[in-house]
């Protein structure tokens, strides 16, 4: 069975999607009957516990053009992420490679495999064409998207505090190391917990993270964080005025 396809919340947004390409259809109307999403293909990347996928959504808005009688619509690339190869999540519906009107690559993008770690960024290769599937070709070209290490989502605290509670863990390294965004009026700390959420003796909340560091090193003013080599836990982050990508547990240099 596939693993990975779309469902009702993708076909409820063929219409805006179809909307932003509207020019390039040559007054081609929508046939409600035939307009839904499908997925075309998708690009991976294998991250350190995920894989991140890039479906290619694939916009249909009528079976057959006035120049052809493939599927008319548009193709835009969004994100997905899998821990087991079987069970995908898509928390956000929109392009992760924006498509602007008018743009060499307004009508669809097509991205490579895989993408390609290079030093602190990923690069994905993709195609890009300004016309609409199923319309005559008229230009396109190769683009490159480019995203610094893990920093594919976020969870943000702009204003008020925030916090954010994992799921039980366990550690495996002899350090923690933060992705994070934390400006200069804020601060981010990391407490650890046990499975069941209580604080664990001799920890308490870290030390404050500022800056913007791909690895901010957490350091706590009493426990070391290797104690709990082994151990099940949870770790609380609160953040204020902070972006918080990704952590990571580290072993050796």
């Amino acid at each position: 069975a596939p693993a990975l396809r779309p469902g009702a919340r993708d076909d409820a947004g063929s219409e805006v999607r179809i909307e932003r390409i509207r020019d390039l259809l040559q007054g081609a109307p929508d046939d409600p009957a035939a307009l839904r999403t499908e997925f075309y293909g998708s690009g991976f990347h294998a991250a350190e516990s995920c894989m991140v996928g890039f479906p290619w959504i694939f916009t249909i808005n009528r079976e057959t053009g006035p120049h052809s009688k493939s599927n008319l619509g548009c193709i835009d690339v969004q994100l997905a992420v899998s821990r087991d190869f079987r069970h995908w999540e898509r928390p956000f519906r929109t392009s992760c490679l924006p498509q602007e009107r008018g743009a060499w690559d307004e009508g669809m993008v097509v991205t490579q495999a895989q993408a390609v770690r290079f030093g602190d960024e990923v690069r994905l290769y993709y195609a890009g064409m300004n016309h609409a599937h199923g319309m005559p070709k008229q230009g396109g070209g190769i683009g490159l998207a480019v995203w610094t290490r893990d920093r594919f989502a976020s969870r943000d605290a702009a204003g008020e505090p925030g916090e954010l509670t994992t799921v039980p863990l366990v550690f495996g390294g002899d350090r923690l190391e933060v992705n994070a965004q934390v400006g200069t009026a804020g601060g981010l700390t990391v407490e650890p917990l046990d499975p069941d959420g209580r604080p664990i003796a001799g920890f308490g909340a870290s030390e404050p993270l500022r800056g913007d560091s791909l690895r901010h090193a957490v350091a706590w003013r009493a426990g070391q964080i290797a104690a709990l080599r082994g151990r099940p836990l949870r770790l609380r982050f609160r953040l204020q005025r902070a972006s918080l990508f990704a952590f990571a547990f580290r072993a050796g240099a």
